[in-house]
């Protein structure tokens, strides 16, 4: 076979690989950066010196590989309800968990020395340790605490491929979200992803196919975050 750019660089040659989950298009290996590298960086520099971040999902350790790359961190909390799809990505597209490239501990991501991986519910999770009425904060178990963080990715599905009762519990839950807002610190940043963005001939989203994402925006405003970009 005769030299040409094609043999000389096969790995951009290689064949995409699609991870869906109950139907629903999660990662590509073809779209890995810009989806990935666009979620975590612009929020990592925006921060002074991020030490703590949490993720929410983000099961393929995509995520995560990207959030260890920064060397303030010290620890990458990651909590993903569904252990087979981290068992999956392991196996089927590890390189979206890899971390050969810049870690000297271990060459997969959720094995990093900095990774703290919980595979349990999220919601639960944060609305335990960081309930925001006082009495609550008292009677959290002193042996679950956990400290403010950073930075708090949330990486799960977009609010208008979702089913209407879950996202009816995600995006209107305002004691889950207001733990969110108790689980940062003062100067902290909650990152989203939130599905692609309206056309201007579109409908306001209130009346239309994102209606969720309307109850998202209305929702994280009402416990408290001040801006939004």
């Amino acid at each position: 076979q005769t030299a040409n750019y094609r043999t000389q660089h096969p790995q951009f040659f290689q064949p995409n690989r699609i991870l869906f989950l109950d139907t629903i298009s999660q990662s590509t290996a073809l779209g890995d950066e810009a989806y990935h590298e666009t979620l975590v960086h612009p929020a990592m520099f925006s921060h002074v010196n991020p030490k703590r971040v949490a993720i929410i999902g983000g099961g393929e350790g995509a995520t995560l590989r990207e959030v260890l790359k920064h060397k303030t961190v010290d620890l990458c909390q990651m909590i993903e309800i569904d252990d087979q799809m981290i068992s999956t990505s392991r196996e089927w597209i590890p390189k979206l968990n890899d971390c050969s490239d810049f870690s000297t501990t271990a060459n997969n991501c959720f094995d990093n020395e900095r990774t703290s991986l919980l595979c349990q519910d999220a919601f639960g999770w944060f609305m335990d340790r960081f309930p925001t009425s006082e009495e609550k904060k008292k009677q959290v178990p002193q042996d679950i605490r956990a400290d403010p963080f950073d930075l708090i990715i949330m990486d799960a599905l977009d609010p208008e491929y979702i089913e209407a009762d879950f996202a009816t519990q995600l995006y209107n839950n305002m004691e889950f979200w207001s733990s969110l807002r108790e689980a940062l610190t003062d100067d902290g940043i909650l990152v989203m992803q939130v599905g692609s963005a309206p056309l201007n001939s579109s409908p306001a989203e209130a009346l239309g196919l994102h209606q969720s994402r309307h109850n998202l925006f209305t929702t994280i405003q009402e416990v408290g975050f001040e801006v939004m970009h």
